[in-house]
């Protein structure tokens, strides 16, 4: 990625930067930052150093930063490695605006450049011809901010839950309902908690009717139980097909606990919603066969041909 910042004859001081995850723990998350310098005119300008600070910011949050000083010039180009890290506190400050964004984040990269200005002892000159020597200048380095490294990413949770598919649950030997279908909108985030609205198509194929008590369900992400949610007990005539409303809550401390298994698999996760609860039918009462089904998505959170924004 080419920084086109001309410092000196058309020439670009930050030539390239690309990052990549590092450690990851349940704490914390290493972004590792490879940054490209060109050097050939701050050496001929005789600076020996410079330093790098850098900010990484998600939907304007400050997650990460990294800063290193004191890095010796190539003639040519002179190569930083920097790690910064994501803290949980931060995950969950991100996440919130990552929901109420429609699930979008924009990753905004921000190097800073600090150029040490060559050391000049003064104290021997008399320019003025006064027997006072010049002041030293007011200060010893100059601060040069690059363009920013901007990119967006896109999560699709909502779409893992989605489904057309339609899925029957047993009792009695038999199908006793059927689900045609799953729709998923965001509802409240606070601090503690994300809320999802559920719609849900329902179905009683058979010729008598059948109620339905204690149904609940639960969410997963790559295994990690990040949420679950219940029904309001309803019946279904013979034959008859409703749609049933719920609210799933997902747990923003359990969203931070996913976050490492997505990174940990290559930025890829898989949903899983599974499916409790009681049957009544014909002075009968089952325990409903456990059903689940299975959605993934991926992301890129370095890709998405990332933009130089001055």
């Amino acid at each position: 990625m080419e920084f086109g910042l001309p410092f000196d004859n058309g020439r670009t001081l930050v030539r390239r930067v690309t990052n990549e995850w590092g450690e990851i723990t349940d704490e914390k998350t290493e972004i590792r930052t490879r940054v490209v310098l060109d050097g050939r005119n701050l050496v001929e300008a005789r600076v020996t150093g410079v330093g790098l600070r850098y900010d990484a910011y998600m939907n304007g949050v400050r997650v990460a930063r990294s800063e290193k000083k004191g890095v010796s010039l190539n003639r040519r180009d002179t190569t930083i490695h920097l790690s910064a890290y994501i803290h949980r506190s931060s995950l969950l400050e991100w996440w919130r605006t990552h929901v109420n964004n429609g699930e979008r984040t924009r990753l905004v990269i921000r190097p800073h450049v600090t150029v040490d200005l060559p050391h000049v002892d003064l104290s021997a000159f008399d320019f003025a011809g006064l027997g006072v020597p010049p002041a030293r200048p007011p200060f010893s380095s100059i601060s040069v901010e690059t363009p920013r490294y901007v990119t967006e990413f896109e999560t699709g949770i909502l779409d893992s839950i989605r489904t057309d598919e339609r899925m029957t649950s047993t009792a009695f030997g038999r199908t006793v309902f059927a689900v045609d279908g799953i729709d998923a909108r965001w509802g409240e985030t606070d601090e503690d908690e994300t809320t999802i609205e559920l719609r849900v198509k329902v179905e009683n194929p058979n010729p008598f009717a059948v109620g339905f008590e204690d149904i609940g369900y639960t969410v997963r992400m790559n295994g990690v139980r990040v949420g679950e949610g219940d029904a309001d007990d309803f019946r279904l005539s013979a034959r008859e097909k409703k749609v049933v409303s719920a609210t799933a809550v997902l747990r923003n401390e359990r969203m931070a606990d996913w976050w490492t298994t997505h990174l940990r698999r290559r930025e890829t996760t898989e949903t899983e919603i599974s499916l409790q609860g009681t049957v009544r039918a014909l002075g009968f009462t089952r325990r409903l066969d456990g059903r689940s089904y299975t959605d993934s998505f991926e992301t890129d959170l370095f890709g998405g041909g990332g933009l130089l924004d001055s």
